[in-house]
């Protein structure tokens, strides 16, 4: 139950977004959500196995608002 999820600053060229998987892991951080880097611009998610339904939606919830606020900020 692992997958990244890779941030680009601009999808035709596909430049890696380096800065914002730095504040997208802090931003998460402060809502309770670990998030792990892996190669230039990857974002790691790796929830354990037995995670309930309701966690997984509130944990994609939390993800989501980390996302805009660095969309927000750059």
């Amino acid at each position: 139950l692992m997958i990244g999820v890779e941030l680009v600053k601009d999808h035709k060229t596909k430049t890696p977004a380096k800065e914002e998987v730095r504040l997208l892991i802090m931003e998460a951080l402060k809502r309770g959500i670990v998030l792990l880097p892996c190669g230039r611009s990857t974002i790691r998610i790796a929830p354990s196995l037995n995670i309930p339904l309701q966690l997984a939606d509130k944990a994609i919830d939390l993800f989501e608002d980390a996302l805009n606020a660095v969309e927000s900020k750059t």
